[in-house]
């Protein structure tokens, strides 16, 4: 019988006391078939992570002992899912072999071995450029998100027209260079939604992957965005606003991408290793 977590007191008592996340990751090589349509026909190597969530015992001064969760992940999906096809796995054959449904039987598994004095708050699922995380909530529907990662380069200068010449350059610096200056974005795109019960997915990647790329990534990769992006003719083209351009682009096709099953959740645009915005939406 599957651990079923713990009981209201004591999720009550946990969000009232101080607590904190411990994260353990593991890798796994597995297989999919090649109709799953999760792009990832054949080998794929995963990344494991299991949040627990906790207050830290005064006596040992942790959330949950290390080994405890290394052996978890390890025996509940590393050894049985390791070098074999995923529809293959003992306790998984049921399941069509998406990302989504592997994330929701890794979650029981390794809750059913913690046990239900430990809080399993979550199980993310990583691949190359795709991140997809299962987050059961007691009092709610459990939630399921899925993120996808692009990459493209554009150039641009930050310069406001509601600013003088002088107090352009004291505020932007060298970013107010009248040529410009690029960078290398890093752009997430995460969608929540419920699994499509044909497909058993939230969302077609290859279908989520052409529309980021018409809306997206055409458009602005190797772009001047203050010149080549009409979004910004008369909008500073910071990070920030860049991230909210996207959202905006993004929000509506999305959902009828999704036909009203889901929705964009957050929008993600990472200028440097330093810079890092995030946009839920209004």
């Amino acid at each position: 019988m599957l651990g079923r977590g713990p009981s209201a007191s004591t999720v009550a008592k946990l969000e009232t006391c101080m607590t904190i996340y411990l994260r353990r990751r593991a890798e796994v090589q597995c297989g999919f078939p090649a109709n799953a349509g999760v792009g990832l026909a054949g080998g794929a190597n995963i990344t494991i992570e299991a949040s627990v969530l906790g207050e830290i015992d005064p006596n040992t001064g942790m959330v949950v002992n290390i080994r405890e969760i290394d052996s978890a992940i390890k025996n509940a999906v590393v050894a049985p899912l390791h070098g074999r096809y995923v529809e293959h796995i003992p306790g998984a054959r049921d399941l069509y072999p998406t990302l989504e449904n592997l994330s929701k039987f890794a979650f029981a598994a390794i809750q059913r071995l913690l046990g239900a004095e430990h809080h399993l708050a979550f199980v993310e699922l990583l691949t190359n450029k795709v991140r997809l995380r299962f987050h059961p909530e007691e009092a709610k529907p459990a939630m399921m998100l899925v993120t996808r990662t692009y990459d493209f380069s554009a150039s641009h200068r930050l310069h406001s027209v509601a600013l003088s010449q002088a107090e352009n350059i004291e505020t932007f610096g060298k970013c107010n260079w009248q040529n410009g200056h690029g960078h290398n974005y890093i752009l997430d795109v995460t969608v929540t939604g419920d699994l499509d019960p044909i497909g058993q997915q939230i969302v077609d990647l290859t279908r989520l992957d052409s529309l980021v790329e018409e809306l997206v990534l055409l458009p602005m990769d190797h772009k001047h965005l203050n010149y080549d992006v009409p979004d910004f003719v008369h909008l500073n083209p910071t990070s920030e606003n860049l991230t909210i351009v996207i959202w905006q682009r993004l929000l509506e096709p999305i959902a009828e991408l999704l036909n009203g099953n889901g929705r964009l959740y957050r929008v993600v645009v990472c200028e440097t290793a330093r810079n890092y915005f995030e946009y839920y939406g209004d």
